[in-house]
């Protein structure tokens, strides 16, 4: 068993926290029987009025859940950036899981990957086309998720597959 704890920042979007709190669950869900949500994690959180980054808390909830385990995230979010002719975007996420009883690292896995589009104009021609590769890129919505989730994908295939083989 293992909790997602909550991505608990306040420089990102609701939509972008679920995005990545959803995708960890999602890969963990596949090489760990019994994934316990970042959402549902919160809500007891807030409920008992605990604080998951005070250890007594945390030992407190992972009693009451029933977990003993739980893997805690950082980043910073997605940054992008946009030039007229070129568009960039980087993602980077480290994951760390811990046993809650003694607060001792089980497995730690770190990525980042970026994203582009446009270039640099040789020519007359290129300007515009980059232009117009660079603005479809940063208004595409689907590059966002899509590397959070090769991100994810990146880094739990460093965990060995942990499901009970039945």
């Amino acid at each position: 068993c293992v909790m997602i704890a909550p991505l608990m920042t306040r420089n990102m979007t609701k939509e972008m926290t679920f995005l990545i709190e959803d995708s960890i669950a999602r890969h963990a869900g596949q090489r760990i029987d019994k994934v316990i949500g970042a959402g549902q994690v919160y809500e007891n959180m807030r409920i008992r009025a605990l604080d998951i980054t005070k250890p007594k808390h945390l030992r407190r909830l992972a009693h009451e859940m029933r977990c003993g385990t739980i893997i805690m995230l950082e980043t910073k979010g997605a940054e992008g950036s946009y030039a007229v002719i070129f568009a960039q975007l980087k993602f980077a996420l480290k994951l760390t899981m811990k046993r809650i009883q003694d607060n001792s690292i089980i497995w730690q896995g770190y990525h980042q990957a970026s994203r582009s589009d446009g270039g640099l104009p040789f020519g007359l021609l290129s300007i515009p086309v980059n232009a117009i590769q660079a603005g479809r890129f940063s208004n595409d919505g689907d590059v966002l998720p899509s590397i959070v989730d090769d991100v994810t994908r990146r880094i739990f295939a460093s965990l060995p597959n942990l499901r009970i083989v039945r």
